[in-house]
Protein backbone atom coordinates (compact mmCIF):
# COMPACT_ATOMS: atom_id res chain seq x y z
CA UNK A 1 0.00 0.00 0.00
CA UNK A 2 1.36 3.67 -0.87
CA UNK A 3 0.06 6.36 0.79
CA UNK A 4 0.70 10.18 0.95
CA UNK A 5 2.51 11.93 3.49
CA UNK A 6 -0.40 13.75 6.27
CA UNK A 7 1.54 17.19 4.70
CA UNK A 8 -0.18 16.46 1.49
CA UNK A 9 -4.01 15.69 2.88
CA UNK A 10 -4.68 19.12 4.20
CA UNK A 11 -7.70 21.43 2.82
CA UNK A 12 -6.70 25.45 2.39
CA UNK A 13 -9.41 28.62 1.17
CA UNK A 14 -8.42 31.34 -0.53
CA UNK A 15 -9.96 33.91 -1.35
CA UNK A 16 -8.28 36.02 -3.42
CA UNK A 17 -4.80 36.15 -4.51
CA UNK A 18 -2.06 37.02 -1.97
CA UNK A 19 -4.62 37.03 0.98
CA UNK A 20 -3.34 35.51 4.42
CA UNK A 21 -6.54 33.28 4.03
CA UNK A 22 -5.20 29.81 3.62
CA UNK A 23 -5.24 27.95 6.50
CA UNK A 24 -5.48 24.75 8.43
CA UNK A 25 -5.91 23.88 12.52
CA UNK A 26 -8.94 23.44 14.66
CA UNK A 27 -11.08 24.78 17.05
CA UNK A 28 -11.88 28.70 16.87
CA UNK A 29 -8.34 30.09 16.23
CA UNK A 30 -7.64 28.42 13.04
CA UNK A 31 -5.87 30.50 10.68
CA UNK A 32 -6.15 33.79 12.74
CA UNK A 33 -3.16 35.54 12.57
CA UNK A 34 -2.03 39.37 12.80
CA UNK A 35 -1.78 40.00 9.55
CA UNK A 36 -5.01 39.11 8.52
CA UNK A 37 -6.26 42.49 10.62
CA UNK A 38 -10.00 42.96 11.73
CA UNK A 39 -11.51 41.87 8.64
CA UNK A 40 -10.89 38.41 8.78
CA UNK A 41 -11.73 35.83 11.62
CA UNK A 42 -11.86 32.09 11.74
CA UNK A 43 -14.63 29.91 12.28
CA UNK A 44 -14.48 26.27 12.52
CA UNK A 45 -16.16 24.23 9.13
CA UNK A 46 -18.30 21.12 10.47
CA UNK A 47 -19.75 18.83 8.19
CA UNK A 48 -22.89 16.56 8.73
CA UNK A 49 -20.67 14.12 10.82
CA UNK A 50 -18.90 16.26 12.67
CA UNK A 51 -15.85 18.30 12.36
CA UNK A 52 -13.78 16.94 9.08
CA UNK A 53 -10.62 15.05 10.61
CA UNK A 54 -9.77 17.73 12.55
CA UNK A 55 -9.31 20.33 9.69
CA UNK A 56 -11.27 23.52 9.99
CA UNK A 57 -11.91 25.79 7.07
CA UNK A 58 -11.54 29.90 7.36
CA UNK A 59 -14.32 31.62 7.06
CA UNK A 60 -14.91 35.57 6.52
CA UNK A 61 -17.64 37.09 8.78
CA UNK A 62 -16.63 41.10 8.37
CA UNK A 63 -15.03 43.50 5.53
CA UNK A 64 -15.42 43.72 1.93
CA UNK A 65 -15.91 39.82 1.48
CA UNK A 66 -18.19 39.13 4.46
CA UNK A 67 -21.03 38.58 1.34
CA UNK A 68 -22.20 35.25 2.11
CA UNK A 69 -22.48 34.76 -1.85
CA UNK A 70 -18.99 35.42 -2.11
CA UNK A 71 -17.30 32.22 -3.66
CA UNK A 72 -13.66 30.71 -2.40
CA UNK A 73 -11.48 28.14 -3.55
CA UNK A 74 -11.18 25.22 -1.18
CA UNK A 75 -8.30 23.05 -2.44
CA UNK A 76 -8.04 19.58 -0.67
CA UNK A 77 -6.64 15.91 -2.26
CA UNK A 78 -9.31 13.24 -3.55
CA UNK A 79 -8.34 9.74 -4.56
CA UNK A 80 -8.50 10.10 -8.36
CA UNK A 81 -5.91 7.91 -10.02
CA UNK A 82 -5.58 4.00 -9.54
CA UNK A 83 -2.66 1.29 -10.16
CA UNK A 84 -1.47 -1.77 -10.10
CA UNK A 85 1.32 -3.32 -8.63
CA UNK A 86 2.78 -7.33 -9.20
CA UNK A 87 6.03 -8.77 -8.35
CA UNK A 88 7.77 -12.33 -6.74
CA UNK A 89 9.84 -13.08 -4.52
CA UNK A 90 12.28 -16.06 -3.85
CA UNK A 91 13.81 -17.35 -0.54
CA UNK A 92 15.71 -19.73 0.52
CA UNK A 93 17.34 -20.90 3.65
CA UNK A 94 19.57 -23.80 4.23
CA UNK A 95 22.10 -25.09 6.70
CA UNK A 96 25.08 -27.48 6.13
CA UNK A 97 23.96 -30.12 8.21
CA UNK A 98 25.37 -29.97 11.66
CA UNK A 99 28.52 -27.63 11.19
CA UNK A 100 26.56 -24.87 12.05
CA UNK A 101 27.12 -23.22 9.00
CA UNK A 102 24.13 -22.25 6.88
CA UNK A 103 22.53 -19.44 4.05
CA UNK A 104 20.10 -17.68 4.10
CA UNK A 105 18.99 -15.69 0.76
CA UNK A 106 16.07 -13.92 -1.18
CA UNK A 107 15.22 -11.38 -3.93
CA UNK A 108 12.02 -9.62 -4.25
CA UNK A 109 10.98 -8.51 -7.51
CA UNK A 110 8.21 -5.51 -8.09
CA UNK A 111 6.60 -3.87 -11.23
CA UNK A 112 3.92 -1.68 -10.97
CA UNK A 113 1.73 -0.11 -14.14
CA UNK A 114 2.40 3.72 -13.59
CA UNK A 115 6.06 4.53 -14.10
CA UNK A 116 7.63 8.47 -14.06
CA UNK A 117 8.32 9.61 -17.34
CA UNK A 118 11.50 11.58 -17.24
CA UNK A 119 11.18 13.23 -20.48
CA UNK A 120 8.18 14.25 -19.56
CA UNK A 121 7.09 18.18 -19.09
CA UNK A 122 8.99 19.74 -15.90
CA UNK A 123 5.42 22.08 -16.12
CA UNK A 124 2.88 19.10 -15.89
CA UNK A 125 2.75 17.05 -12.61
CA UNK A 126 2.80 13.48 -13.16
CA UNK A 127 1.40 10.38 -11.31
CA UNK A 128 3.22 7.37 -10.65
CA UNK A 129 4.02 4.66 -7.82
CA UNK A 130 6.75 5.86 -5.35
CA UNK A 131 9.31 3.12 -3.34
CA UNK A 132 9.26 0.75 -5.70
CA UNK A 133 12.44 -1.42 -6.32
CA UNK A 134 13.89 -4.58 -6.32
CA UNK A 135 16.22 -5.66 -3.71
CA UNK A 136 17.94 -9.11 -2.75
CA UNK A 137 20.16 -9.82 0.20
CA UNK A 138 22.03 -12.55 1.23
CA UNK A 139 23.33 -13.96 4.84
CA UNK A 140 25.87 -16.23 5.60
CA UNK A 141 25.17 -18.01 9.46
CA UNK A 142 27.11 -19.91 11.76
CA UNK A 143 24.99 -21.26 15.17
CA UNK A 144 26.69 -23.60 17.33
CA UNK A 145 28.50 -23.78 20.32
CA UNK A 146 26.64 -20.91 22.17
CA UNK A 147 27.74 -18.59 18.97
CA UNK A 148 25.05 -16.81 17.04
CA UNK A 149 26.67 -15.15 13.67
CA UNK A 150 24.81 -13.03 11.02
CA UNK A 151 27.15 -11.64 8.08
CA UNK A 152 24.50 -10.06 5.50
CA UNK A 153 24.72 -8.18 2.44
CA UNK A 154 21.56 -6.37 1.83
CA UNK A 155 21.04 -4.31 -1.74
CA UNK A 156 18.09 -2.12 -3.17
CA UNK A 157 18.01 -0.72 -6.89
CA UNK A 158 16.94 2.63 -7.81
CA UNK A 159 13.69 4.05 -6.88
CA UNK A 160 11.15 6.94 -7.01
CA UNK A 161 11.15 8.65 -3.49
CA UNK A 162 9.00 11.58 -4.64
CA UNK A 163 7.06 13.23 -7.81
CA UNK A 164 7.65 16.78 -6.26
CA UNK A 165 10.86 16.63 -4.91
CA UNK A 166 11.43 20.34 -5.94
CA UNK A 167 8.37 21.47 -7.62
CA UNK A 168 7.16 19.24 -10.34
CA UNK A 169 10.23 17.41 -10.56
CA UNK A 170 11.14 13.96 -9.09
CA UNK A 171 13.35 12.57 -6.67
CA UNK A 172 14.90 9.20 -7.10
CA UNK A 173 17.19 7.31 -4.45
CA UNK A 174 20.46 5.60 -6.14
CA UNK A 175 21.04 1.48 -5.54
CA UNK A 176 22.19 0.92 -2.25
CA UNK A 177 23.93 -1.62 -0.91
CA UNK A 178 25.53 -2.80 2.31
CA UNK A 179 27.72 -5.28 5.06
CA UNK A 180 26.07 -5.77 8.27
CA UNK A 181 27.50 -8.18 10.97
CA UNK A 182 26.28 -9.08 13.79
CA UNK A 183 27.85 -11.99 16.29
CA UNK A 184 26.60 -13.44 19.63
CA UNK A 185 27.53 -15.07 22.46
CA UNK A 186 25.37 -16.91 25.03
CA UNK A 187 28.03 -17.19 28.39
CA UNK A 188 25.33 -18.50 30.40
CA UNK A 189 21.43 -19.49 30.00
CA UNK A 190 21.08 -15.93 31.27
CA UNK A 191 23.63 -13.68 30.03
CA UNK A 192 24.72 -12.88 26.48
CA UNK A 193 27.02 -10.32 25.04
CA UNK A 194 26.80 -9.09 21.00
CA UNK A 195 28.20 -6.87 18.95
CA UNK A 196 27.02 -5.80 15.89
CA UNK A 197 28.48 -3.55 13.48
CA UNK A 198 26.13 -1.82 10.24
CA UNK A 199 26.97 -0.51 7.28
CA UNK A 200 30.83 -2.27 7.29
CA UNK A 201 32.03 -0.94 4.13
CA UNK A 202 30.96 2.59 4.77
CA UNK A 203 28.52 2.78 1.74
CA UNK A 204 26.81 6.67 0.94
CA UNK A 205 23.34 7.48 -0.32
CA UNK A 206 22.91 9.62 -3.42
CA UNK A 207 18.97 10.98 -4.48
CA UNK A 208 19.18 12.34 -7.87
CA UNK A 209 16.15 14.10 -9.77
CA UNK A 210 15.24 13.15 -13.33
CA UNK A 211 18.84 10.94 -13.96
CA UNK A 212 22.12 10.74 -11.70
CA UNK A 213 23.63 13.91 -13.77
CA UNK A 214 21.24 15.89 -11.52
CA UNK A 215 22.10 15.51 -8.18
CA UNK A 216 20.01 16.37 -4.87
CA UNK A 217 21.95 15.20 -1.61
CA UNK A 218 24.40 13.29 -0.52
CA UNK A 219 24.44 11.70 2.84
CA UNK A 220 27.93 10.75 3.74
CA UNK A 221 26.87 7.60 5.82
CA UNK A 222 30.34 5.48 8.17
CA UNK A 223 29.99 2.43 9.63
CA UNK A 224 27.80 1.72 13.41
CA UNK A 225 29.38 -0.46 15.95
CA UNK A 226 27.91 -1.41 19.22
CA UNK A 227 28.30 -3.47 21.78
CA UNK A 228 26.17 -5.17 24.06
CA UNK A 229 25.08 -7.37 27.09
CA UNK A 230 21.66 -8.78 27.82
CA UNK A 231 20.29 -10.80 31.15
CA UNK A 232 17.51 -12.62 31.70
CA UNK A 233 15.90 -13.39 34.81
Amino acid sequence: MNQQSLFRMIASMNLVPGSCITAFGDGENAGNSASCGADYDAYGYEGTDGWEDNIDLVAVNEGQYADPNYVANVNFPVDNRSAKLDGWEFAIQHFFGDTGFGVQSNYTMVDGDIEYDITGDPLTSQFALTGLSDSANLVLIYEKFGFSTRLAYNWRDDFLYSTTASANEPGHTEAYSQLDLNVSYDVTDNLSVSFEGINLTEEDARNYARTKQQPLRLDILGARYALSARYTF
